[in-house]
């Protein structure tokens, strides 16, 4: 209890100084009226997963999230040119959703162990109209595998694939653990960019505020993406990522505790996402499509799809409804050591509304084929229900 209490109270103290802040920059209140100098964003969301049949058992688990984030324009505030400021922490508390679902993917993106950390906290300089160097501590999902259309989905593997998110010796630099990073952006001609990037290999194992800890031993996590805009709100991304450490590896007829550690996890991904493909009177259709493979040698899972379909303006302007669908097919070598099926695949339905103009509400309706690879656990359907606030 002690603990949470220390969270809470290092929270205040972080939203106490965005507000500090705000005051000296004469900052509004309103995000959207805030000067480019200083911004700073409050989000609370409160999540209650039921399961209702199936999966490892029915009952409810319930979530609380909070995050703030302070971002700044250093070249205003400190003349530094082309350069800019952004940090932001996060706390999450409560249960574990994918405990009562059973899935290997899971179930909610707000699915974690309760934790206390730093999420971002980076400087990025610009040079010119087309490069850019970024370096702090880097959630790599907030630029590489992001599809827009897919932000709807509550499902973790619709956010980043996977076959990417569960490979590693604690994942990729991710919610809810992001580590130091080095990324280089270039555009060299228009409509094409080009990125790239150097994380720790191991993130924040220790499950610390932050940690920032290099060795040999751990690696980097080095990762690549080539985004090609293909329509005025489409673009088509291939990518693909490698752990220079040693990790563990999948082999049949081998308790999983005793493996051997080996370098060479890696993957590669690909996909093109619109958020406004087509126009229907005053609703907006768009989708997005993704597939990606890991090394076999180190992923429980060989290759993930995923897809979705969102409506944006359906009853009300700013509304928003989808439904998506995820397959993974799992490792062979995997699968045979557990008696499993090969694929884990799940249908989701949500639908996202303004109550105010600072809260919305959203529930989604999920249901999972053969979680976990379907041993002994029956299919899962339930439902979702998602409170944000944002100030």
């Amino acid at each position: 209890m002690k603990l949470t209490h220390n969270y809470f109270a290092l929270f205040a103290v972080f939203i106490l100084l965005s507000e500090l802040l705000r005051a000296a920059d004469g900052t509004p209140d309103t995000l959207s009226e805030q000067p480019e100098s200083i911004t700073s964003e409050f989000q609370y969301i409160n999540e209650t997963a039921f399961n209702l049949s199936g999966g490892e058992k029915t009952g409810a688990a319930n979530i609380n999230f909070f995050s703030c984030a302070i971002g700044a324009n250093l070249e205003k505030l400190a003349g530094l040119k082309e350069a800019k400021f952004y940090t932001r922490v996060i706390y999450k508390n409560g249960g574990m959703p994918n405990e009562l679902f059973g899935t290997l993917q899971g179930v909610s993106n707000l699915e974690s162990a309760n934790i206390f950390a730093l999420q971002d906290c980076w400087i990025e300089k610009e040079f010119g109209d087309n490069t850019a160097v970024l370096f702090g501590i880097h959630d790599l999902n907030t630029e590489f595998d992001v599809k827009s259309s897919a932000v709807l989905f509550t499902q973790p593997s619709h956010a980043i694939g996977s076959e990417f998110a569960m490979n590693g010796m604690n994942g990729p630099s991710i919610y809810p653990y992001s580590s130091l990073a080095l990324r280089f952006r270039y555009d060299p001609v228009k409509n094409l960019r080009i990125k790239f990037a150097a994380f720790d290999g191991v993130p924040n194992i220790e499950r610390k505020f932050t940690e920032i800890k290099l060795s040999k031993d751990e690696g980097a996590l080095l990762a690549a993406e080539i985004v090609v805009r293909t329509a005025d709100t489409g673009f088509s991304g291939i990518g693909g990522w490698y752990f220079s450490g040693k990790t563990t590896t999948v082999n049949a007829g081998t308790p999983p505790a005793d493996n051997e550690l080996q370098t060479g996890s890696s993957g590669i991904y690909c996909y093109y996402d619109n958020p406004e493909l087509l126009q229907i009177n005053q609703m907006k259709l768009g989708g997005y499509a993704r597939f990606g493979v890991a090394n076999a040698l180190f992923s429980k899972l060989h290759y993930y799809f995923g897809c979705g379909s969102i409506l944006q303006n359906v009853f009300s302007e700013g509304d928003i409804a989808g439904i998506s669908f995820a397959a993974a097919k799992l490792n062979p070598e995997y699968s045979a050591i557990e008696a499993l099926q090969r694929y884990e695949s799940s249908i989701e339905l949500s639908y996202k509304r303004e109550i105010f103009r600072w809260f919305q509400a959203q529930p989604s309706v999920l249901y999972v084929i053969n979680p976990a690879g379907g041993q002994n656990i029956p299919n899962a359907f339930g439902v979702n229900i998602r409170l944000i606030a944002v100030f």
